[in-house]
């Protein structure tokens, strides 16, 4: 129970929230506020979606490998599977995604980081110095 409560408590931070997982725990976020199906191979049957609190980057980190065709991430409409995993892949502020395994063949799983998306704009502009007022 407590390793329940502890992956609640970090999936409320950062820009990356685990909004529903099936069976519970399926999808945690880690200690680097990255999202994992967790440690060893991932379960069958799973299903959990993961939102973004503000517009992220995803990328995989480490090994992505799931089995092709039947266990994939899907992000914007693109389903990730096999050893394919996101890379610089971009998502508005409260965008999700999601985790489907199937009932058979579990593999190593997934790694994904988001990070902030820096907002486009002009740089910070100098001060405009004045002249000291004269004696």
């Amino acid at each position: 129970m407590l390793h329940l409560v502890a992956s609640l408590l970090l999936s409320q931070s950062g820009p990356l929230t685990v909004a529903s997982s099936s069976p519970s725990g399926a999808c945690i976020i880690n200690s680097n506020g990255c999202v994992t199906d967790g440690p060893g191979s991932y379960g069958n049957n799973e299903r959990c979606t993961i939102t973004t609190s503000v517009a992220v980057t995803l990328n995989s980190v480490g090994t992505f490998a799931t089995e092709s065709g039947y266990d994939y991430l899907t992000i914007g409409g693109t389903r990730y599977q096999g050893a394919s995993g996101p890379s610089g892949v971009a998502l508005p502020a409260g965008s999700s995604f999601t985790w489907t395994s199937d009932s058979s063949v579990a593999n190593v799983g997934y790694v994904i980081c988001a990070t902030a998306a820096v907002a486009a704009g002009a740089p910070p502009q100098a001060p405009i110095l004045s002249p000291p007022p004269p004696y």
